[in-house]
């Protein structure tokens, strides 16, 4: 007990912050881990408010994170630590989530808090992608879990996608930036068009491609259904064909792997027809009469036991529908906010190679979308500048 106390009071002086780096090099596989986690709890003890709770879980998990990457560096720590640091990270999460649900809309020091998030669940993420452990998998998905909680309190969608592109963007590594992406294949949509726009970019330079990929860690279900979604977000034939070629390489990989099976794609023909069955619109005929075809092609595949090709048409029906899902949710604010960030991006990215033509293909969108915002052309050439756009960010 005297020990203990000889490790633990000179900390109680000392500023949260500097309390938080006592101790670096204590890992979960010593058996003095204990005073570190008496330190973090002492830190939540005199934490307050939602908010600010968060935030410290969000450190914490900064911390945890670092030691699970150090105990995996270390090949003679006993394997069962490493599991019980990751069970101690999910439990973190659990906290992050509870505060996070706690925190209201608008409260002060939530922006800055969801920019931490934001950064958080992607660098996390990515690092988790390197561990092969089962666990690490669990903690993927719990961090999409809490960043979903967090879109619920952002007062701007677009700032939030534009938090999630600084980041991304920030990596100047296309390989990157696809993991990051299938990382967040479960979110809005909305926040990821820029995104998805961007990996078509990369794979018609070629950044992207099927050597480059094939062996890259990552979610390879995930890495399809983005591919398949970055395809319909463009409408030239020839870069869609060339999404199409690497989409049927990736699907033929992990057809051959044997990580298919029933009840994987029984699950995601099932979630496309609960998505589809809560849409009521009577637009989009001839679109949701595709997604329904690739259903019914899904299922007859399914059912012969041909599991590759059954998750590439239920991939197919998925994309297909959140595009006109997205296409339909978007207003004319919406739209015409984006045309003045291709303007701001024009302007940032294009510097001594701006375009005249570019410039005129601004302003005619910026027009039509004060005339007629749902006319067909508006999101169409949207994308198109994007796509433009992305290559001189390259």
């Amino acid at each position: 007990m005297a020990f203990f106390l000889g490790l633990i009071i000179p900390l109680l002086g000392l500023r949260l912050a500097q309390a938080r780096s006592a101790y670096p090099s204590l890992l979960p596989s010593n058996p003095f881990y204990f005073t570190k986690e008496g330190v973090r709890n002492l830190r939540r003890a005199f934490t307050f408010g939602s908010v600010s709770k968060a935030d410290l879980e969000l450190r914490i998990a900064d911390e945890r994170l670092a030691e699970i990457i150090r105990l995996v560096n270390i090949k003679s720590v006993d394997q069962g630590a490493v599991k019980d640091a990751l069970e101690s990270y999910l439990e973190n999460l659990d906290l992050l989530r509870a505060h996070l649900t706690d925190s209201k809309a608008g409260v002060q020091g939530l922006d800055k808090l969801l920019d931490r998030l934001v950064t958080t669940v992607i660098n996390h993420g990515l690092s988790f992608n390197e561990l092969n452990y089962e666990k690490a998998g669990e903690a993927k998905a719990a961090l999409i879990e809490i960043l979903e909680s967090g879109v619920d309190r952002v007062q701007s969608l677009e700032e939030l996608r534009n938090r999630i592109k600084t980041i991304v963007f920030g990596y100047h590594d296309p390989l990157k930036e696809l993991q990051a992406l299938e990382l967040l294949e479960p979110i809005n949509d909305f926040l990821k068009e820029d995104l998805l726009i961007s990996l078509a970019g990369n794979i018609q330079s070629n950044e992207i491609g099927f050597r480059s990929i094939e062996n890259l860690p990552g979610n390879a279900w995930a890495r399809l259904k983005i591919i398949d979604e970055a395809r319909e977000r463009v409408n030239d034939v020839v870069l869609r064909s060339q999404i199409a070629f690497l989409r049927q390489q990736l699907l033929d990989k992990l057809s051959a792997s044997g990580l298919l099976n029933g009840i994987v794609v029984a699950e995601e023909i099932n979630n496309i027809q609960k998505k589809l069955s809560n849409w009521n619109s009577n637009k989009g005929g001839r679109l949701l009469e595709q997604v329904k075809f690739s259903l019914a092609e899904a299922q007859k595949a399914l059912a012969a036991g041909d599991y590759g090709v059954a998750f590439g048409h239920a991939s197919l029906a998925n994309a297909i529908l959140n595009n006109f899902i997205f296409e339909l949710s978007l207003t004319a604010d919406n739209l015409l906010r984006e045309v003045i960030f291709l303007k701001k991006d024009y302007d940032l990215l294009m510097g001594d190679k701006r375009s005249v033509l570019l410039e005129r293909q601004i302003l005619e969108l910026s027009d039509l979308v004060k005339k007629d915002p749902f006319n067909d052309r508006v999101i169409r050439g949207i994308r198109e500048v994007k796509l433009i756009l992305d290559h001189a960010r390259q």
